[in-house]
Order: C-alpha cells, then structure tokens, then sequence
C-alpha cells in the first residue's frame, strides 16, 4: 500500500512500461468510496501526461468513452505526431476491491465491458491495462461476507490509501 504521492509515481512508472509494449493504454482508478480522491488522481495522472505532450481523455465510466476519445483526438490534433494515448476511467467503485466477487472474475468482468463500449464508438481497447485502488483512512475497502479470516486479495495493480483527501 503507497501514498498518495507514491503511488503517483509508482502509476507513471508503470504507464512508461507499459509503453514499451503498446501505445494505447487504459487505466481505471476504482475507489472505496465516491470521496476519495478518484477525480484529483485522474488529473494529476492528466497533468503528468499533457506534459510530456502525450494525449489523454479521462470519463468516469466506459459508458461515457466518447469523451474520453474527444479529449484524446484534440490533444493528438496538438501533439500531431504523438502514436501515444492514454484513456483514464477515473470513477469506478468497487467498494470490496476484491478480485473475485459471486464467483466472478472482476477484472475480466470490466475488460468485456470496456471492450464492448469501446468497440461500439470505433476505440480500439481490449482491456483495463493499469488498476489502482484508491481509498482513505475513513473509507476503507469493504471485507465481504464470509471471508474475514482469509487475506485481503485486490485485483488493483497499484493500490493507494490517500491520506490527502478531504471529505466533503
């Protein structure tokens, strides 16, 4: 578990890799709680990725791609040759943060949907490529019924607890 800080850099890391094998990435920030700070991490993530004139497009959730896809096509249209595009799915909440829930694989469960919605609007997104989870001190990730005695088991690759935040 990282700060909010580093995790920050641990999520530009790992995006600098993952670069290496593809130039479309998809990270999806899946919070504890609607105030923990989802939004302020998608845009820093933003801020970081502007800056170093790679073309972003944040929604909250794979139903609302087009507007990530807007944002991605005007940045291109600035950067004009940038193959690089980074789609930031900042507002998923899933409170138990557990890789399997009722049986079924969570993360597999999001890539069909994300590859379903994207596929509808032309985007070419096969699966969520980066997971963070992002929770406070006040808003923990759930335990789900039945399991308090076995390990907490997050399907987050880069999991954060965000003492920064506010609540509102």
């Amino acid at each position: 578990v990282l700060s909010f800080d580093q995790g920050l850099i641990r999520i530009r890391r790992r995006i600098d890799e993952l670069f290496e094998i593809q130039h479309v990435l998809t990270v999806a920030i899946n919070g504890s709680h609607p105030s923990v700070g989802k939004t302020f991490l998608s845009g820093q993530i933003t801020s970081g990725l502007i800056e170093r004139r790679i073309p972003a497009g944040v929604c909250d959730m794979p139903g609302n791609l087009i507007t990530a896809r807007e944002q991605v096509r005007v940045w291109q249209e600035r950067f004009e040759d940038c193959l690089r595009q980074v789609y930031i799915l900042g507002a998923w909440e899933v409170p138990h943060g557990a890789r399997s829930y009722n049986g079924r694989d969570i993360r597999k469960f999001y890539d069909s949907h994300l590859y379903a919605k994207a596929s509808a609007l032309g985007i070419s997104l096969k699966r969520v490529d980066l997971w963070v989870g992002l929770y406070s001190a006040e808003h923990p990730f759930r335990v789900l019924p039945g399991r308090k005695h076995k390990p907490y088991d997050p399907f987050e690759d880069v999991l954060i607890r965000n003492d920064k935040v506010q609540d509102r």
